[in-house]
This record gives C-alpha cells, structure tokens and sequence, in this order.
C-alpha cells in the first residue's frame, strides 16, 4: 500500500514532485522515490509503506526489465505468485514484489490482459516510453482512489486530491468549485467518481483506465475493462451446492489477503460479514488472529460486547478500545483534512479510531467490507422493495395527479409540519417513472422541496449512472446499484481514508473478482429467506459461530450524530450553518438550511444526515478557501 502521484510539463519538476509526495507521506512513511524525465517533461513519485519485500529491491516508480514502462504502483496483487508463472523465463526478477510482476506482465501480455488476470486492489500510473503515454488505471471495485486533472497547462496526478492542492498552490494557480459536485453531495453524502470537488479535476472510475499522451494537455481515451455480468439467470444454485461453493471461493481469497511481510490482523465489529472474514483468517492461521473493535459509552451505538463474544467463540487475540464521546468529536476538526472533499458518511469517526487501534500492533486488516452490497444484506432492500411494490399498483394517470396535488404550495404548511418532508417525498416518489428514480428518491439525503443548491446538470448522476441497471429481481438491482454507487464512493473511500492516514492498509476478501461474479450469480433465495437477509452467508457463519451470539438486531457503525447536533455540537454547528461562506456559495438556500437546523433543534424532525453534510461541507470551505473556489 502507498501514494503514488506525477505532474507534467513543470517548469521546476523535482520541487513540484517532492511537494506531492510531502502532502500523502501518511500513505508511504517508509520510503520515497521520483522519477524525472525532463525532455518529456514527467514527473512521477511515490511513497512505500513496505508489505512485501521489506527491501529496498521493491522501491519505486520501478522500470521494466525492457526500459519501456515506468510504473507508481498502490495497492496489492493477491495472486502475484499465481501471475508470475505469465512473466517471460528470459526476465529477470531483481525483487519477490508483486509490483515488478504486475510490470513485467504489462510488457508482456499488454495492459488490458493483465488487468483481466490480475486479482487484487490497485491504483496504477503506468508511463509507456515508446508511445509517450500515461496510462492510469483503477481497480474494479475502486478500492484505491486516483485523482487527476489538468491546470493551467499542468498535468497532474495523485492517490489523493491534498497532493494536488498543494503542488497548484506552489505554482501559483486557483482551482474552482465545482457546483455540481457540491450539489450530488448534499444529495449523497459524498462526491461520486469521475467527480470532484474541483472543476479541474477528476478521479478515475472503478475498473477505469484514462490515457494521456505527449504533450499532456488532453485526455487521449478513457476505457472501462471490467462490468459485472448479470448472468444470474443462467445458474441455479441451490443453497447447499452455493454455500460450498462459496466456502471455497472465500478461504482462497482469505489465504491471498492473508499474505504479507508485516503484521496483520482484522476490523472485527460482531456483524455476520467482519465476523465470517475472521472466522476464515483463523482457520488458515497457525496463530491467533489479531482482532480489534471500538466500543462507545452510548449502548445504542455500542457493538463492542458483541465483537468480543465472537472473538472468544472464534479464538481470536482480541483488543478493544472504549471511546469517549470526547475522543470521538475531536476527530471532526480533522475531517476535511483526512477526506480532502466533502465527505459525509458519519461511521467515518469510528472508523478513523478503530484503524488507529489497530494501527498500534498491526499494518495490514482484512475487513468485511462488502458483504451487505454483494449478499443483500441492507435492511431496506426489502423494505424498499414491499413499498415499490404497492405504489407501482396505483394507476400511473393517479400517481400523477396525486404528485402534482402534492406538490401543490398549498401543502406547504401540512409538509413543514410532518417528520423529514413526508409530504414532498411522497410527491417526488409518485413522479418516479421506473425503480432507478423511485429507488434514487428513498435514498437521497436532501428531503426538502427545493433543492438547497439549484440543481445543475450533474445533479442526476445517481440516474444516469443507472441506465443499465439489470432487469431482475429489486433486491438484485438494488444491490447493482449500490456496487456501482454507493460501494466505491462511500463506503470504500471511508475506510481508505480513514485507515491510510494511520498508514494502515485495509484489504478486503469480499471483492476479490471471484466472489464479486460468484455472488451477482446467485437467486434471490440464496440471500433473502427465512433466516433474514445474507442468508447464505448466515449459513456460513453458523457453522463456525453459535448462532445465539449472531441472532440479534443490526446496530450499524455509527454514532449519536442527533443527539451531538443537539448538545456538544450545537455551538459548532450553529456557527456553520450561520456562517459567511454558505451565505456566499453560488446558489445555496442558506435560509433554508437554517429552518432546517432551528426544526431539528426544537425536535420538529431528525435531520442529522443532511445537517451534517450542510456543516461538513461548511469546514471544507473554510480549511481549503487557499486554494480557490
């Protein structure tokens, strides 16, 4: 794991190049490399934090055995000694890392049919000598983050937007807010791929490969090499032969992540998916299982008690740490550091203290990220589904009168009235005119009739990048949808920011490419059926865990957002929300957002999600006005 970035055409290479690596240290404390060309005017670096060979044969940018390619490589090939066996016999190896294997396969067999072998999460920047060409490349499911964009005649690239930031300022140049972004935000939480908060720049997609050529002033092409195949009406697993299956698909994934050359351990939380992961590590394991977990004072919040029941079942050693709500708001002044856009998911402060946690014995966790978007496991799935199900009954001629009554100013006051806008939600669901839109409405965080930012022409993206959404059952679409949206842009940039600032790496067994088409294979019943939702994985678990320590309710990794709002925040949020930079963002209903804060302060309304990105996005504007808006 590590950071990797590039400028193109500076006038002062060396000094922009060691700028950007500075601003992602965190990423790669233990060693730092450049490469310059300067009479084709690159610049690449890169930051190591060591996983496999510790020495210095793995350093970095790393040219090919041929002298053609230049490689800044993030991330991990988990099955590196199954692909070396495709390096040519006349190569010879200088080091045991998967980035020199990964290298030599793209000289060897071409870029597109090395990403297709290779399994593992990755953020790539490859520099093509011969064709004088950048080629940069993402992982399927987007695990590690990849930024770039252009400037003033610069070209620029990064693991995260800081380094770019940073180098711009150094030469003198503004970066300008992108509304729209701004906008998908507040609606989101967080600001999707290929997306940012700057109008400059962009991140490259999950499974994307951007091409740049000489002389760097233009995106050349832009492919996507991976989609998931909705073949799941070609298999008819049954739950025994599936659950076999998958059994076997996960222990070889868990034995891939399990490799490294320093410590490692895993998040453990006492849910069905970190608690199967685990499960999986000790078995392979000769030795006990690093594991750790967060606990909070507030019981609401509080899965640690449970994390340790399955720890002592599995036989895991076991370490947890009992938060503050004191601990836990002191992260927050750091929040628009460590994301660098506004970011909003709040189980990001958790997550930031549990990687700290783990940070102090191990430098590799594996998680169970993933297992609630590839095995059904979101309770609102079915809930979704039972209320699309009885609106979709509802003649479409009423469905549409009835939103246009609603809609109606005359409602005004009854819809100011009810909890979270019942009334302009029930207006904008009856206009839905196929799931993807009623689906983007039950999940979207604005709630209010107009939106707070006017609405530009990115403001749809949730619908446009679901134009293909798969014609089966609407949990599966769900669970496409969520992969696709929610899964790369929330819940895999929470953990990657979160732990790397500790410069911890996270790898997580549920996206190894197997498992990912083995699970969009499976019926329906193989994931929702009497014993609730994820059921196949439930299956798994019980053979490992008793099931009495997993039948509980699904608590989440979150925090009493509400209630801080209300008490230890309310000075700090009320001052965001008053403050002289929203009053002076383009477009944003301000007054709005103060209605909506003085309600929920008087108990008129939980509006924690859309209140927290209001003042998330406040402190981002305050800690980065330097750099342009």
């Amino acid at each position: 794991m590590c950071g990797i970035c590039g400028i193109c055409n500076s006038s002062n290479a060396l000094a922009d190049i060691k700028c950007m690596m500075s601003a992602i240290q965190h990423r790669g404390p233990d060693a730092e490399g450049e490469y310059i060309d300067k009479e084709n005017s690159i610049a690449m670096g890169h930051r190591r934090l060591s996983i496999l060979d510790l020495s210095d044969a793995g350093r970095q940018p790393m040219q090919s055995s041929d002298g053609r390619y230049i490689i800044a490589f993030n991330g991990e090939i988990y099955n590196h000694k199954e692909l070396k066996s495709f390096v040519p016999d006349s190569t010879k190896l200088k080091s045991t890392t998967d980035t020199e294997i990964l290298l030599e396969l793209f000289s060897a067999l071409g870029i597109k049919e090395t990403l297709h072998r290779a399994r593992g999460m990755f953020a790539v920047a490859l520099y093509d000598r011969h064709e004088r060409a950048i080629y940069l490349m993402r992982d399927r499911a987007g695990e590690k983050p990849l930024y770039y964009g252009f400037a003033n005649g610069l070209f620029v690239f990064s693991s995260e937007l800081k380094a770019i930031q940073k180098v711009v300022y150094q030469n003198r140049i503004m970066l300008t807010v992108n509304h729209d972004a701004i906008g998908m935000f507040l609606r989101h939480s967080y600001i999707p791929a290929p997306y940012s908060v700057y109008n400059e720049i962009k991140k490259v997609e999950a499974a994307g490969i951007v091409k740049i050529v000489y002389p760097f002033l233009e995106i050349a092409s832009q492919v996507t090499y991976w989609r998931i195949e909705n073949n799941v009406a070609e298999n008819h697993w049954d739950m025994h032969s599936a659950k076999e299956k998958l059994s076997d698909l996960l222990s070889s994934a868990v034995s891939e992540q399990m490799i490294s050359d320093v410590p490692y351990g895993a998040f453990l939380s006492g849910g069905i998916d970190s608690s199967l992961i685990v499960s999986y590590m000790q078995k392979v394991s000769k030795d006990k299982v690093r594991t750790f977990s967060i606990g909070f004072e507030t019981e609401k919040y509080n899965e640690a008690p449970y994390a340790k029941e399955i720890a002592a079942a599995i036989g895991t050693d076991h370490s947890e740490m009992y938060v503050t709500d004191k601990e836990a708001l002191n992260v927050i002044p750091h929040i628009s550091e460590i994301y660098d856009e506004p970011y909003a998911d709040s189980s990001q402060i958790p997550t930031f203290l549990v990687s700290k946690l783990a940070k102090e014995s191990v430098s590799v966790v594996l998680t169970g990220d993933a297992g609630d978007e590839l095995f059904g496991g979101y309770e609102h799935y079915k809930t979704i589904e039972g209320y699309f199900n009885k609106i979709r009954r509802i003649p479409k001629p009423i469905r549409i009168a009835g939103s246009k009554l609603f809609a109606n100013k005359i409602f005004d006051s009854v819809n100011k009235k009810t909890f979270n806008n019942k009334i302009d939600k029930l207006s904008r669901i009856l206009q839905a005119q196929n799931f993807t839109g009623f689906y983007y409405e039950m999940l979207r965080i604005d709630t209010a009739r107009a939106p707070l930012l006017k609405p530009g022409i990115a403001m749809d993206y949730f619908v446009n990048a679901l134009a293909d959404l798969p014609n089966q059952n609407l949990v599966s679409a769900m669970q496409w949808a969520d992969f696709y949206t929610y899964l790369p842009n929330d819940i895999l940039v929470k953990v990657d920011r979160a732990a790397m600032r500790h410069s911890l790496e996270t790898r997580v067994p549920f996206l190894d490419k197997r498992v990912i088409e083995f699970a969009y294979s499976l019926p329906a019943e193989c994931k929702y059926n009497e014993l609730g939702s994820k059921a196949i994985l439930r299956e798994l678990l019980y053979d490992e865990v008793p099931r009495t320590l997993l039948e509980r309710p699904k608590k989440g990794f979150g925090i009493p957002l509400d209630d801080w709002l209300r008490g230890p925040l309310k000075e700090w949020a009320g001052e965001m929300i008053h403050s002289v930079e929203l009053k002076n963002l383009s477009g944003f209903d301000q007054k709005q957002a103060i209605d909506i804060w003085e309600k929920h302060l008087r108990f008129k309304g939980n509006y924690k999600s859309i209140l927290w990105n209001i003042v998330v996005l406040t402190q981002w504007l305050k800690d980065n006005m330097q750099y342009g808006w």
